[in-house]
Parts: C-alpha cells; sequence; structure tokens
C-alpha cells in the first residue's frame, strides 16, 4: 500500500471485509489527513471492492500522476524554503551540553551501591539513622545532596572519606560494595584558634553624656552606659536608642571637646558626650529672625479690565528662584493663567496706571490691572 509524500506500508486483507472498512483500514495504517476513498492499481485502473485485490499486490491511493505532483510540489516548497527553516532545530553543541549528564549516566549501566556512614564508632546495618546504601547515579554533588537527605544531617555534606581517610575526589574515585564516611577516622587539627572564638574579648562600654552640666548617675535622663559597637554608625544609632535624643546622633566628642573619629581610639569606661564643653561653644551666625520668622507672602489682587463690578482674583506672589526677571516671568504666567487670558500677559499696572517693573514694585494688598486707565481726550472743536 502507498500513499503520499513515499508513504508505504503492508496491510492484510481479510476475508469477510467491506470495503468501506477496508479503506478505513487503509486511512490509519498511511496515517492520511483525509479519509481514503478510492484505491488505483500501478496502471491507475480503478479497484472498487476488496475481492479485487491480489495478494502482494502493490496498490495506490491516488493515480501516478496525482502522487508525483504531490512529491514534485513538496520538493519545489522545500528548495525555496529560507536556508533558516532547513536549519536543526538544535545544533549540534548544545545538544551535546544537553545529553551529557544522559550520556554520562549511559556509561554506567550498572551504578555502583555504596554504604555512607555518618562516623566511625556507630556499626549498625542500614538503613538507619547513622547508615544508608546509596545508588550512585549522578554527580559527586548529586551524591552529597543524596547523603545529607538520607542520613538527615542538619549542615550540608562538604565532603566524603574513604576508610583509610583518603578523600573521594568524584565518582570515579569510588567503588562498588564500598564505605565512605562523612567524616575521618582519625581527625585533623583545623588551625581555629577556639580561645578566641568561643571566648571573645571583652567589648568596651562607655558613659555617654547628653551635656557636661548634669551630674545624675546612669540610667538616667542625661546619661546611659552604652556597649561600643564594631563602627561608629552602629554606636550612633546605639546612643539615640538609650539616650532618646530628638534627632539621631551624628557625632560624639571627648572630654576635652575631641570629635571621636573611630571605634579604635575609645577607651574602656570612658566618657563620651553629644556637646562640646561650654568652653568650646560660640554663638551661631545664623539669622533667627529670617529663618523662624520669614517674611510675609504678599497677596495682590489681579483683574482682567478696569470694569467697576470686577472683583478681581486674590493670588500669592510664589516665585522660587534667584533670578529677578524669571521670577517676573513665572508672576505673569500664573497671572495669566487665573484669569484665562487668551495670551501672555506681558506687563502688568497699579491703579493710578503706573507699570509694574521689578518685584519691590509689587505691594501687599494692592491691585493690578492688565492695561493702563484710559485717557480722557478733550473733544475737538
Amino acid at each position: 500500500m502507498r500513499g503520499y509524500n513515499d508513504k508505504a506500508a503492508r496491510i492484510v486483507v481479510p476475508d469477510k471485509i467491506s470495503w468501506n472498512e477496508f479503506l478505513d483500514s487503509v486511512t490509519d495504517v498511511l496515517d492520511e489527513r483525509s479519509a481514503v476513498t478510492k484505491l488505483y492499481d500501478e496502471h491507475d485502473n480503478e479497484i472498487n471492492s476488496a475481492a479485487e485485490v491480489a495478494k502482494h499486490q502493490t496498490v495506490f491511493i491516488a493515480k501516478q500522476v496525482d502522487l508525483d505532483a504531490y512529491s514534485a510540489r513538496v520538493g519545489r516548497q522545500r528548495a525555496l524554503s529560507p536556508v533558516r527553516l532547513m536549519q536543526p532545530l538544535l545544533n549540534q553543541e548544545s545538544y551535546a551540553k544537553l545529553t551529557h549528564g544522559a550520556d554520562k549516566r549511559a556509561k554506567r549501566p550498572n551504578p555502583p551501591k555504596i554504604i555512607v556512614r555518618a562516623n566511625h564508632w556507630s556499626q549498625c546495618e542500614p538503613p538507619s539513622q547513622y547508615a544508608a546504601q546509596v545508588l550512585v547515579t549522578g554527580t559527586y554533588a548529586q551524591l552529597l545532596d543524596e547523603v545529607t537527605r538520607r542520613l538527615a544531617i542538619p549542615i550540608s555534606v562538604q565532603n566524603l572519606f574513604h576508610t583509610d581517610d583518603r578523600l573521594v575526589t568524584g565518582v570515579e574515585d569510588i567503588q562498588t560494595e564500598e564505605t565512605l564516611y562523612t567524616m575521618r577516622s582519625n581527625l585533623v587539627s583545623s588551625g581555629r584558634d577556639w580561645g578566641k572564638t568561643l571566648c571573645p574579648q571583652k567589648r568596651k562600654i562607655v558613659t555617654v553624656h547628653a551635656n557636661h552640666w548634669s551630674d545624675a548617675p546612669p540610667p538616667s535622663r542625661y546619661q546611659q552606659k552604652v556597649l561600643v559597637e564594631e563602627h561608629l554608625g552602629l554606636l550612633y544609632m546605639k546612643t539615640t536608642e538609650k539616650l532618646k535624643t530628638n534627632g539621631p546622633v551624628i557625632r560624639l566628642f571627648h572630654k576635652n571637646g575631641e570629635i571621636v573619629k573611630s571605634v579604635a581610639e575609645i577607651e574602656d569606661e570612658s566618657h563620651l558626650y553629644l556637646a562640646q564643653p561650654p568652653d568650646k561653644l560660640k554663638l551661631s551666625t545664623r539669622e533667627w529672625g529670617k529663618t523662624l520668622c520669614p517674611n510675609k507672602t504678599r497677596t495682590i489682587c489681579v483683574h482682567a479690565n478696569r470694569d467697576a463690578n470686577d472683583n478681581g482674583y486674590c493670588m500669592p506672589i510664589v516665585a522660587k528662584s534667584k533670578d529677578e526677571k524669571t521670577q517676573m516671568s513665572i508672576v505673569l504666567e500664573e497671572i495669566t493663567k487665573h484669569l484665562s487670558l487668551g495670551m501672555m500677559l506681558r506687563r502688568m499696572y497699579n491703579v493710578e496706571g503706573v507699570m509694574v517693573k521689578t518685584m519691590d514694585d509689587w505691594v501687599d494688598g494692592q491691585h493690578y490691572y492688565t492695561h493702563p486707565p484710559p485717557v480722557n481726550i478733550p473733544p475737538s472743536d
């Protein structure tokens, strides 16, 4: 049986089978997208029943002309296809990386079975808390993870050792039925100074004063014992927390007024201060009148015309800029926006008709207009 795209299959014709059932069998065997409705011999003669099919006869689902035309059309489409469509979806290098692990597992059809023990003094048979049988099927890192999980070790196992305390270098270094251990039988010193690790040096404690004249002993509102941290930033945070200052502490001073520059210069049981001593303080050059009592914001009333019924629009003069020309442009732009004028305003006039030229000409509470008052021209004789 032959179909499109050079598909071929062998089919057995039962004795008692209807013609439609035989055509359905041909469709299924050749895996055609559409149902086969006609069959032809090699001479393009149509076959109408199963009885006409001879033994070992080659039967086609279409005429030879149609089969050749389909093959030529498919070949021409492949030839005209872009090169990138004819390339494989996965190059050889990527495929090698993808199948690297599978190839390694395929090379070990019989993976080693080993016994892993948590120590050298418990000889219980696996499976138990201290011994487990493990099948080495993956990489060395996967084996370490499996050992950690099977033995329920709280920390990840980093190394495995042979019976003679040799370090396991990889999966190739492991033999079947071998016993491995998570630690050596003869322990080796790690070089760690346990005295310094478990018994660290005593931390320095200082007394921090809020000022130089209050003598209330700590703990109090003005004096507190503070543990010196690793660096000044942590010491500042701890001092702020203990003394409950209004703002964060950003500097500390010695008794003589010198600023603390590093933790190393702080001595144990010493005294630190949040402020300098009174003899080193000086008056601030800050102008508190301008800072705490700024100038009142000027408010003006602007009018689009000089009609007596026009109440105008009251607006504050806020122009945050150091350039006076820019300030004037900002004020005029705000007036244009509030009065909904059709074009940008370029000048303003007071009640008398005097044009505003500088920022100092704006007087608080005064009325300003977009044009000067009309000039009364005497009638001509």
